[in-house]
């Protein structure tokens, strides 16, 4: 800084030399205005730059040695276009004349009115005042052997300036390449007398708009400045900094900030040194300490405390959230290291722990990073911000919560590996990938009850209802809904799997979960598998392509050796039907509602139990029933239980536009064979099906003596309507006629037989006589 000086008095004293002479000879006898073309050469001849006055420029001599300017503009560097370098609308500096004669210089208040300084970069990384520096350098090389001595100027004792007064002054920077352009508009500044070792009072006022990142915002600057030329160091008292920030991703739009500093900066080591930093707003408060130590290019914060309040509604709390962070920062502006150690982020009973190293931040920024969160009891914590929860089953959840990540953010790509989390009795491990709009994960979870985080089930009120509300049905509303969010579902780029170890949820156990799903340009497949889930597994796909106008679903599915009574059990609470069960389906459709999806399914079905019952219904008793009403007789009396064996049943179907088509159902048990074949209209919601048992075997532990005359006789059971609540005919007329087909059959075995014995009588007879003729 004390080159500056010297240079600062070197200049000022030339100056006075030429004021001094100006003084006695200019004014009286030539016009300054006749000198602009010489002023005009020389400054194109120094800078390389063209300099156009536009206005006249005016002198004064006594007390004051001065010069006023009208309009004045330096022009541009080679390949910044036409816009000027800098411009004025008027400048004025004034000189007090007698006490130049004892050597000292006393500067009046510099003014400026109007100032316009365009800064720029090109897309190479040149700017548009290299050129000036690369010419003052060589001047300043110069200087020592023209000036003689390296003292504070020539023959100055002393220097003092009245002050400075900017007047709206625009500042703009176009960064061609880093694509940035600001521009600081309305700027002003004031300053009190300069007198080395006294403090300066400073004000400065301005305007800052950005385009990347979109910002707006106004400052206001008050303190104190003293120089110390002896030290080459600048002392900073009480500074006041008042920021007002507008942004359409803050709160509100609007965000005020106030910040009082003291500090020192050493001039010749670049050394800066901030105490007491004190950052304040309605809802913000920082503390810190800072050092910037230049020469060692470093940049170091201690002590950084930040408390942040955020107001009800910038988060999704019922209550303001007080924020306080804090921790250590260190900086080294040549390798662009960063190192933020100590950091602990506190907000009531939550801690989170960390430290953050980054690097690359002129070019590709990349942090690494490990971030902790302490067990705390989530749910109490949640209901202190007034979280309101959803009522959950088991209130003891959300008692314990923990989590530990690793990470690394470079560019647009984030990297989370490992992450751990623990949420009451469950751990979550594996890793998270985020590139741009891509994401992908990996991921294991041990266990975890399902059931204990939905809400409670109802509760029994009197009559045996559910004390909660039915809810009324959306009917055809409902059905005609879209279901799949598809502008959503096409920007999806997703690629992950999942792993669980055992997963309950409603009521039902799977074990050896592996999912996978992956997403992109408009297609989702996603993948099960189970590995045990009720003796057997389970496996399947889902595809979903959106790319066209109307979203196309296809689902194949396969499940194995699945034991049905113990699944019904825990789904239903009752074991309606047991056996072990098989099924397939390989289903295609199109739409975006109930009603699309029925319309359009189109695919092929598959079912096998064997070795069962379907309990709650007896098949021969059934029949017994019926049978006496159609004869008109009372119904037998039968103590067994309402429950029908069987050794197996199984069926396909094949569907087309939303009819189920089989012709192929069986079901088997030791006394009865049941066929059936029809149709289910999942559109209309009807079937027409029909159904033919056939008793097979009877004995008293199964039908009793009194279906033995339907033995063999098919009994078809007509089925039509609404699915929900068909109507079951026994259709007795075609009974009838194959009993009666059957008996005029045992008839006619009857008489066969006793021709067949006499057939037999007749022909030992003959042979007898026969051989008596021969012998």
């Amino acid at each position: 800084m004390g080159r500056v000086f010297k240079y600062l008095g070197w200049l000022i004293g030339l100056l006075v030399l030429f004021i001094v002479a100006a003084v006695v000879v200019l004014p009286r006898v030539v016009d300054p205005n006749d000198f602009k073309d010489q002023i005009v050469a020389r400054v194109e001849q120094e800078t390389g730059r063209t300099l156009k006055i536009g206005g006249d420029l005016k002198l004064s001599v006594f007390p004051w040695l001065g010069i006023k300017t009208g309009d004045v503009e330096m022009g541009n560097a080679r390949g910044f276009g036409p816009q000027p370098f800098a411009s004025v609308h008027e400048a004025s500096v004034r000189v007090k004349l007698m006490p130049l004669f004892r050597r000292k210089l006393e500067v009046d208040t510099v003014t400026l009115k109007g100032l316009q300084l365009n800064l720029g970069k090109t897309r190479d990384g040149r700017s548009n005042w290299a050129d000036l520096e690369q010419r003052f350098a060589s001047t300043e090389k110069k200087a020592p052997e023209a000036g003689g001595r390296e003292g504070a100027g020539p023959g100055l004792t002393s220097m003092a300036i009245g002050g400075v007064d900017i007047t709206n002054a625009r500042v703009t920077w176009d960064d061609r390449q880093q694509g940035k352009h600001m521009v600081i508009d309305r700027l002003n500044l004031e300053s009190s007398a300069y007198l080395p070792g006294r403090p300066l009072d400073l004000k400065l006022r301005f305007a800052f708009e950005s385009e990347d990142p979109p910002l707006s915002s106004e400052v206001n600057l008050d303190g104190q400045v003293t120089v110390d030329q002896a030290q080459e160091q600048i002392d900073i008292a009480g500074l006041g900094l008042k920021v007002v920030l507008e942004d359409g991703e803050l709160p509100g739009g609007r965000l005020q900030l106030a910040m009082k500093v003291d500090g020192r900066v050493a001039a010749e080591t670049w050394h800066l040194e901030l105490r007491g930093v004190e950052l304040r707003d309605d809802n913000i408060r920082l503390t810190a300490e800072a050092n910037l130590d230049r020469l060692a290019q470093q940049l170091e914060v201690k002590g950084l405390q930040l408390q942040l309040v955020a107001e009800k509604g910038m988060l999704p709390t019922e209550k303001a959230v007080l924020l306080d962070l804090s921790g250590d920062i260190q900086y080294a502006t040549d390798s662009e290291r960063l190192l933020v150690s100590g950091l602990l982020l506190r907000s009531g009973d939550l801690q989170i722990s960390g430290e953050v190293q980054g690097e690359g931040f002129s070019t590709v920024p990349e942090l690494n990073g490990r971030l902790a969160v302490a067990e705390l009891d989530l749910r109490t914590w949640l209901e202190q911000l007034g979280v309101t929860l959803p009522e959950m089953a088991d209130a003891g959840t959300l008692r314990r919560f923990s989590a530990d990540a690793t990470f690394n953010t470079k560019g647009d790509t984030t990297r989370i590996d490992p992450l751990a989390v623990t949420l009451d009795d469950s751990r979550l491990k594996g890793s998270v990938q985020m590139a741009g709009e891509a994401v992908a994960f990996d991921l294991d979870l041990d266990a975890i009850d399902l059931d204990r985080y939905l809400p409670p089930p109802p509760t029994e009120a009197k009559g045996g209802k559910t004390g909660a509300q039915e809810v009324p049905s959306k009917g055809a509303q409902a059905s005609s809904e879209e279901l799949i969010p598809v502008e959503t579902l096409r920007k999806l780029n997703l690629d992950g799997r999942f792993r669980a170890g055992r997963v309950k949820v409603m009521k039902l156990l799977a074990e050896a979960i592996e999912l996978t799903v992956k997403a992109k340009g408009g297609q989702l497949s996603l993948g099960k598998k189970v590995g045990r889930f009720y003796q057997g597994n389970f496996l399947g796909t889902l595809g979903l392509d959106i790319r066209g106008k109307a979203p196309s679903i296809a689902l194949d599915t396969k499940a194995r050796q699945i034991a049905i009574g113990p699944l019904l059990k825990d789904l239903t609470g009752e074991d309606r039907l047991t056996g072990t069960g098989r099924f397939d389906a390989r289903l295609d459709t199109r739409g975006n509602s109930v009603d699309a999806f029925k319309a359009a399914l189109n695919g092929k079905l598959g079912l096998r139990f064997e070795n069962g019952a379907v309990n709650g219904f007896n098949l021969a008793r059934t029949i017994r029933e019926a049978k006496a009403r159609f004869k008109g007789k009372p119904l037998p009396p039968d103590d067994r239980p309402l429950k029908t064996d069987f050794s197996e049943i199984s069926a396909t179907a094949v569907v087309k536009k939303g009819i189920l088509d089989n012709r192929d159902f069986l079901a088997k048990s030791p006394y009865l064979r049941v066929t059936g074949k029809g149709q289910v209209n999942l559109v209309s919601e009807t079937l027409d099906y029909t159904v033919k048992a056939v008793i097979v075997k009877t004995a008293k532990g199964a039908g009793g003596k009194d279906l033995d005359e339907l033995t063999g006789i098919p009994i078809p059971i007509h089925l039509t309507g609404p699915y929900q609540k068909p109507k079951l005919e026994i259709q007795w007329a075609e009974v009838l006629v194959a009993a009666q087909k059957a008996d005029l059959g045992e008839k006619a075995k009857k008489y066969q037989g006793k021709l067949e014995k006499k057939k037999e009588k007749l022909q030992h007879k003959l042979e007898k006589k026969l051989f008596k003729l021969f012998d």
